[in-house]
């Protein structure tokens, strides 16, 4: 569309446009169509990855508080697997949440008269998280003694569902010291059972 416009004393004539010719339209759509779906499976291995971090150091934060209130309290500190948040559970499947207590009766429960002293709720998004200590069946707990030394080896995997985030594992020796780690026993790759 033409239009003719007065500056000063002379006339000219201008041709603008508004908006987008439809081939113009068409390619900007398919490029961003594009981009979009080669972005977005990206985006959900970061997300995921940054998720499965966050939860690593999550329970890696925990086991240092329970090791260094061991000690400083002179008990026994129990973490155990807790769905509800108030007892403990008995499955292994930690990403439920669990709870951290002073358990001076050794019974791996937490009794009225122990002391809650942290609560982790249900970690969210499609993570796995389970224990294995030292080839025992009481994979639902682990403990620190008063020395801050545990009673046998153990290790947390952590497990993807949707296979975009690297399995990441947390092994904790009899000194309690935890520390993070991409193999699982033998340098082998860690497995998700």
């Amino acid at each position: 569309m033409k239009h003719i416009v007065r500056h000063g004393w002379r006339y000219t004539s201008l041709q603008y446009l508004s908006g987008f010719t439809l081939p113009e339209l068409i390619t900007t759509m398919a490029i961003v169509s594009i981009v979009t779906t080669t972005a977005i499976p990206g985006m959900q291995g970061i997300v995921q990855n940054n998720r499965l971090a966050t939860q690593v150091n999550t329970l890696v934060t925990n086991l240092h508080l329970a090791r260094s209130e061991a000690v400083k309290r002179h008990q026994r500190i129990t973490l155990c697997q807790s769905p509800d948040g108030v007892s403990c559970g008995t499955s292994n499947h930690w990403n439920e949440g669990w709870i951290m207590f002073t358990d001076p009766n050794h019974d791996h429960v937490l009794d009225p008269d122990e002391t809650l002293i942290r609560v982790q709720q249900q970690m969210g998004g499609n993570t796995t998280i389970k224990l294995r200590r030292g080839g025992r069946n009481s994979n639902h707990y682990m403990f620190y003694e008063p020395t801050g030394f545990t009673n046998t080896n153990g290790r947390f995997t952590f497990c993807d569902k949707t296979e975009y985030a690297k399995k990441r594992g947390i092994i904790y020796y009899r000194t309690g010291r935890p520390r993070l780690s991409y193999k699982g026993t033998s340098r082998k790759p860690l497995e998700c059972t």
